[in-house]
């Protein structure tokens, strides 16, 4: 309510700044057309000296107010676009980024929607931030239009009636292009997507050794040449569709305002016009031909500001649907239970949509994790959509009515090959994956309560507080160690517990190093006086931000592939002290590793192909059999190769400086 009360403030403002600003503009328009046929009339009748200079400065006084005005109006609308640009339209991008549902931020077409949107608010004098300059230039265009036309109807109606109509021709044209103009924004987002990877991407450390050992530099400037090459091809398109309309209205001005002249002489000529009268004419002919051809650019620019206003409106309403739902999901009363809650069924194939189901009286978020959490899948399906280098999407399933029981507090071990669908089971398990058929269960031991995560009983905020997680590619933020494990912007962070994180997960003697301890900041290519973590103590650093949050729900995306033996046998000794009372998800392509857990699941082809014990799934000599054992020999293999090359070493080389 709030937001809707404040954007039509913000309306009624920008009209009434337009309304202000284009009418000083006109009236100044105005007096400097009326003011040479005032002098001119004075002149020819041979009025007093001292009339005419009185004249004179009353109407250059008349003049000097409005110019003030005018520019004062002009530098507050750019002002106040300005101030808005930077005060709400790129903060609201950024807070939508970070907030919208992983699922949507991660497709194609959120990806797409949020480049358009960056490109409408990438300045402070393009884009979004040109919409109510633009109006306010339109008004004036056509308040100077109206005007001209009315003086030049004393003229001849029928000259305005032409004049109008050529200008017809010219508005068109305009509108003509900017529809093609706009039909090139997608693939203009997607090659500015590549020139900000290439630009932006690459500047990292871990980047910057990659390129100079790959010797990368020369493939990056190609890939650079290439996608600038593309993006400058869509330019000189969208040029030429611009000097197409410029020519038109080159010759469309040379007929219009030629006609017009001629006209005007021969009434000068024939109808006894006054010098004062031919010079207003001419004036207001010129004058008008001007605000025609303002008038049509105003109108394909504002029409290119408003599709700037669309793309960043579209992004802006990515997934609102969704924000709106959960608000009347979580409708509490003081004691923190749900008072309505509503389960909306999944459409069926014939398209029918089933009723909802009010559940009275069920317990919180909250109230569920305090007697451990467990979770089902049922009749899961989930397939990615890839979209090709020809714009064509492809469908990739990665699993295929999936059925799984996670109890509560039990550790499980999930292995499979290279895109098995490890990690996509994490993230639909974590909610930012839905499934796309079946159902995901939350339950918990108070009160065997099931809840369905899909079908809206949760609130998405309040579930992502069941999880504690260390993914993948995950990094540190450019702020102190503190900060990044304890993930608090009130700096309000409990040091007993920090510094018990820090230790279990090993990584007490490093901070302890720094120059600040726990406050030394991280990421020196933004910090100046910063540090940079290897990757082992970065994957340390993620664990005790994942332990520090204490969640029920502990899921570790292969969190020591970064640590050395010694020191990934250190973290699975802890393990069980991590995992204690809590439900644990663990993804390891080591399999020894897994013997830790109370179950190990493997997947193929998009479902559970084998599970049980690390014992079990041996005696079962199955795939998991197969891998642990090729594992074994691996390295087996590998330390008796390393035997035999240090018994038969011998030196016999030649020494070269590097």
């Amino acid at each position: 309510m709030q937001k809707e009360v404040s954007m039509k403030k913000h309306k009624l403002l920008c009209g009434l700044l337009s309304l202000l600003g284009s009418a000083a503009a006109v009236s100044l328009s105005l007096v400097a057309l009326y003011l040479p046929k005032m002098v001119l009339d004075c002149v020819t009748v041979q009025l007093p000296v001292q009339e005419l200079l009185r004249k004179l400065f009353s109407v250059g006084g008349l003049w000097l107010l409005l110019t003030v005005v005018n520019l004062a109006m002009q530098n507050l609308i750019t002002a106040y676009a300005q101030t808005r640009l930077y005060t709400r339209l790129i903060p609201a991008w950024e807070e939508k980024t970070m907030e919208m549902e992983y699922e949507l931020f991660s497709s194609h077409q959120g990806k797409v929607q949020m480049e358009k949107a960056r490109q409408a608010v990438s300045g402070p004098n393009w884009g979004i931030v040109t919409y109510l300059p633009r109006l306010t230039a339109l008004l004036t265009a056509a308040g100077g239009l109206l005007a001209y036309s009315t003086v030049l109807c004393t003229l001849h109606p029928l000259a305005v009636l032409a004049l109008l109509a050529l200008f017809g021709l010219e508005l068109g044209q305009g509108i003509r292009t900017e529809r093609r103009k706009q039909s090139l924004k997608q693939e203009k987002a997607e090659a500015g997507r590549r020139l900000n990877y290439i630009a932006y991407g690459t500047r990292g450390l871990q980047e910057g050794k990659d390129i100079r050992v790959y010797n990368m530099a020369g493939w990056l400037r190609e890939m650079a040449r290439l996608a600038l090459g593309q993006k400058r091809r869509l330019e000189q398109v969208t040029a030429g569709y611009d000097q197409r309309k410029l020519l038109l209205g080159s010759v469309l001005i040379l007929v219009r305002d030629g006609c017009a002249y001629v006209y005007l002489l021969y009434s000068f000529f024939h109808r006894h016009m006054s010098v004062g009268d031919f010079a207003l004419y001419f004036t207001a002919i010129t004058g008008l031909g001007g605000w025609l051809s303002r008038l049509t650019d105003s109108i394909s620019q504002l029409q290119e500001a408003r599709n700037f206003v669309k793309d960043y409106r579209e992004y802006m309403e990515l997934g609102e649907k969704d924000k709106v739902r959960e608000q009347c999901i979580m409708e509490r009363n003081p004691q923190g239970t749900v008072q309505k809650q509503y389960a909306m069924a999944q459409k069926p194939e014939d398209g029918a949509v089933q009723e909802r189901t009010e559940l009275d009286g069920l317990s919180s978020v909250e109230r569920l994790a305090k007697g451990g959490i467990g979770f089902r899948f049922r009749d899961v399906s989930y397939a990615y959509t890839e979209v090709g280098e020809d714009g064509e999407e492809r469908k990739h399933q990665v699993f295929a009515h999936l059925n799984l029981e996670i109890a509560p507090g039990e550790r499980l071990a999930v292995v499979g090959g290279n895109g098995a669908g490890k990690t996509t089971l994490v993230k639909l398990l974590c909610g930012l994956l839905h499934p796309q058929q079946g159902e995901i269960l939350v339950g918990g031991t108070s009160g065997g309560v099931n809840l369905s995560l899909r079908q809206a009983s949760f609130a998405p905020r309040d579930y992502y507080e069941l999880f504690s997680a260390v993914f993948q590619s995950s990094g540190a933020l450019p702020v102190s160690v503190a900060d990044n494990i304890a993930l608090n912007t009130t700096g309000d962070v409990d040091e007993e517990r920090l510094w018990r994180c820090i230790r279990a997960a090993g990584l007490e003697e490093k901070i302890k190093s720094l120059p600040k301890g726990a406050d030394t900041c991280l990421v020196k290519r933004i910090t100046q006086q910063g540090t940079e973590l290897s990757g082992g103590q970065l994957q340390r650093l993620l664990l005790a931000r994942a332990l520090y949050k204490d969640a029920p729900v502990l899921v570790l995306d292969e969190p020591t592939a970064a640590l050395d033996p010694l020191a990934e046998q250190e973290i699975y000794e802890q393990y069980q002290q991590f995992t204690a009372g809590k439900t644990a998800v663990f993804i390891s392509h080591r399999l020894a590793s897994t013997r830790f857990c109370d179950r190990i699941i493997l997947l193929e082809e998009g479902r559970v192909a084998e599970s049980g014990t690390h014992e079990q799934l041996l005696a079962l000599n199955g795939k998991y059999a197969e891998m642990f054992r090729v594992q074994s020999r691996y390295y087996q293999e590998d330390e008796g190769s390393l035997d035999t090359a240090h018994a038969n070493s011998d030196w016999n080389g030649k020494e070269v400086r590097i």
